[in-house]
This record gives structure tokens, sequence and C-alpha cells, in this order.
């Protein structure tokens, strides 16, 4: 399967303990972990 993912489709917000900025760089590391292909 492909997929096409945007990186400034995955928004994510500021949760305690953790800035958005984090989150959203885990969030794409998994998904680039499971389709490989992130655009930027």
């Amino acid at each position: 399967m492909d997929a096409i993912i945007a990186e400034e489709a995955v928004d994510t917000r500021d949760v305690p303990g953790s800035s958005a900025e984090k989150l959203n760089k885990a969030s794409l590391n998994t998904i680039a972990d499971a389709f490989r292909t992130l655009i930027q």
C-alpha cells in the first residue's frame, strides 16, 4: 500500500509534559516507520 502524507497536514497541540513540536515529530516518525514516505 502506498500513502503520501504531507508533513504540514499532521498537527497536534501541547499536552502536559510535552510540546506540540515533539508530539508532531513522534507522530511523523511513527507514520514514516509504517509507510516509509513523508513529503516535507
